[in-house]
């Protein structure tokens, strides 16, 4: 299956509880109608989704099956660019943390501890909110974790095999 894009997985997740008009997926997504026009489109010829008098609908098809890597990379570029943007801004609903910092194993540890409890405390949330609606989903929080050791990030901006010491 193809790789998805943000775009593609808002109008996806926008329809997959119920059948959408164009007009109600705009609505929903806050995209504008030409934008939810021309990703339909594109959904439709990939098979991901499908129409009936007006209204399209998902048959068949597991978000957690889609290939998610160009919607991941469009994520964090776009968290990257919003974070920026909105420096200094009070208001803002958006944050970022990057801290390059060393630790031990028992830190490591505590760290990787702790992050598993911000998983486990989202998919509980997830679990809840499967049941009613929550609105709008232009409003659902985006929330992305991750870490890796700093030589491994470098090799693969560079594309070079790490090396072993």
């Amino acid at each position: 299956m193809k790789s998805i894009t943000t775009i593609e997985r808002m109008v996806i997740e926008s329809i997959y509880s119920a059948k959408r008009s164009i007009f109600e997926i705009s609505q929903d997504t806050d995209l504008s109608l030409g934008i939810i026009k021309n990703t339909t489109q594109e959904l439709l010829k990939e098979k991901i989704i499908s129409q009936k008098q007006g209204s399209f609908f998902i048959e068949n098809v597991q978000l957690e099956k889609l290939n998610i890597k160009k919607e991941v990379k469009d994520i964090g570029s776009s968290m990257i660019k919003q974070y920026f943007s909105d420096r200094g801004n009070k208001q803002s609903k958006s944050g970022l943390i990057v801290q390059k910092i060393w630790m031990n194993t028992h830190q490591e540890k505590i760290f990787k501890a702790l992050v598993g409890n911000v998983e486990e405390y989202l998919k509980n949330l997830k679990n809840d909110q499967k049941s009613k609606p929550q609105g709008k989903l232009s409003k659902k929080q985006v929330v992305m974790i991750g870490f890796t050791e700093y030589g491994s990030l470098s090799n693969q901006i560079l594309g070079t095999p790490a090396l072993s010491m």
